[in-house]
């Protein structure tokens, strides 16, 4: 009766495992498609080329994530750096948007996931910033 039993469960065992590898189960890493920083009112300026965009450290900066998955996204920088809210960010119409204040001039590489196993990841050049209350200069 006890071989009866395991073999019966081994059986359902395999055409579970079988039905899943068929039919195909998405990875969680794979459902954050996206992930961008967005640079809002934080400028550089030089003689050559006037104003631009950039990032400077202690300024506040957004990050989003793009996903197809309802659960909520973790983003993490390689580099020192603030990360709000941390660790989960919720997603609401498929995106999930955290504040990040980089603390450290250089190439940042931020990645956005659900599982350990990872996700897309953008590296963004940093350099020294001067917060300005809503805004930030950045120092040539």
């Amino acid at each position: 009766m006890n071989l009866t039993k395991r073999a019966l469960g081994t059986a359902v065992a395999v055409t579970a495992l079988g039905a899943a590898l068929f039919l195909g189960v998405p990875t969680a890493a794979a459902d954050v498609v996206r992930v961008d920083a967005d640079p809002g009112l934080s400028y550089t300026w030089t003689p050559e080329r006037g104003f631009e965009q950039k990032f400077g450290t202690n300024c506040v900066y957004a990050l989003t994530a793009e996903t197809t998955w309802p659960s909520p996204v973790s983003f993490f920088d390689f580099q020192k750096a603030t990360i709000l809210p941390s660790p989960l960010v919720p997603v609401l119409n498929g995106r999930a948007t955290a504040g990040w204040i980089p603390r450290t001039p250089g190439d940042h590489r931020v990645v956005a996931y659900h599982t350990s196993a990872g996700g897309p990841d953008v590296t963004i050049q940093v350099g020294t910033g001067i917060p300005l209350g809503p805004a930030c200069f950045v120092l040539p």
